[in-house]
């Protein structure tokens, strides 16, 4: 079932299709709405997809009033991943954005993105940072997650130890996507799942700048994350798989850590540096990374081993600093 016109002016597709996927979102659709249409860009159309929700989330779309909306509803409940697939399909703008629902544009999200692709057309999509918000909508002060700008080589090789890009924040030029013949898939983490192929089939950029304010609900902290943290872990394999570095389960323990976006802790920090060297090993071999921002990553992730010890005394750090040293002289004998 489709509801609403689009913004199909004269024939002329928008530059920007907005890509809302929803499933039981009363209490804060109208307000995700609200932040699309308050926009400082206005070319775009809004596109919703209702997954079978059985609460009144369809009939706050269907109180606007604003042709660039347009409401798709699925006749039976198809999984977040099948939806956003068919907002993909359905889509006629240049550029896709994504939004979940339950999030919160920022004014300047789609001017800030569609400049910076206008400007970069070798850069098939770009992201930025999200603002933390509880249930409520309040703001937790200094929480800002994705808020140091990437490069695409970098991108490319945090996807070996966790999501690096905000999806609610994406946007992505929409016939490129199609042609690498990329797509959602079912299942937990879907964001990983997207990303473990796109960052090997387009070129990405985060901007670093905030674009979405990003709600985290108290129920994601529960059951729910354990599966989503697991499936998560199962996206990353497939990057090992490419490099051919097979994981041994002291491996794994280093990237359940990592997969958080948690420091590694002191007592993994000679699991790490085993992993790492590894890492960058297969991948002089096969270059599927980028070998100078891979090792920039790797060192980075060992500085933060070393903040750690610093709390623990001056002992700790002078000892974790030799530790680093050391490691930086074997990845740089690679």
């Amino acid at each position: 079932m489709v509801a609403g016109s689009g913004n199909i002016v004269g024939g002329a597709s928008p530059r920007v299709s907005v890509l809302i996927p929803m499933y039981n979102r009363e209490k804060v659709i109208a307000e995700t709405i609200a932040s699309v249409l308050g926009q400082t860009f206005s070319d775009f159309e809004l596109l919703v997809c209702d997954d079978c929700s059985t609460d009144g989330s369809v009939g706050i779309v269907l109180s606007f009033d604003d042709p660039r909306i347009t409401l798709l509803r699925n006749d039976r409940n198809l999984g977040s991943s099948a939806t956003r697939n068919r907002l993909i399909s359905h889509a006629s703008g240049e550029y896709c954005a994504l939004l979940d629902s339950d999030d919160i544009a920022l004014p300047w999200r789609l001017e800030k993105q569609v400049a910076f692709l206008d400007t970069h057309p070798d850069i098939g999509a770009c992201a930025g940072a999200v603002q933390i918000i509880d249930g409520d909508g309040s703001e937790q002060r200094g929480r800002v997650w994705y808020k140091k700008a990437a490069s695409h080589d970098l991108l490319k090789v945090k996807i070996l130890f966790h999501c690096a890009v905000a999806q609610t924040t994406l946007m992505f030029r929409r016939r490129e996507f199609l042609d690498a013949g990329l797509c959602y898939v079912d299942g937990p983490a879907n964001d990983m799942g997207l990303f473990k192929h796109a960052l090997h089939k387009m070129k990405f950029e985060n901007l670093g700048i905030p674009l979405v304010k990003y709600r985290v609900w108290s129920s994601q902290m529960s059951t729910d994350a354990a599966c989503q943290r697991e499936m998560a872990m199962e996206h990353l394999y497939y990057q090992y798989d490419l490099l051919g570095v097979e994981l041994s389960e002291k491996d794994k323990d280093v990237l359940r850590v990592a997969v958080t976006g948690g420091r590694i802790p002191m007592e993994l920090s000679d699991d790490f540096e085993n992993l790492a060297v590894r890492i960058a090993m297969a991948n002089r071999n096969k270059l599927i990374f980028d070998q100078q921002a891979l090792v920039a990553y790797l060192l980075y992730m060992y500085r933060g081993i070393v903040k750690l010890a610093r709390k623990k005394g001056i002992g700790s750090r002078m000892r974790y600093l030799c530790r680093y040293k050391r490691f930086k002289k074997r990845l740089a004998a690679i």
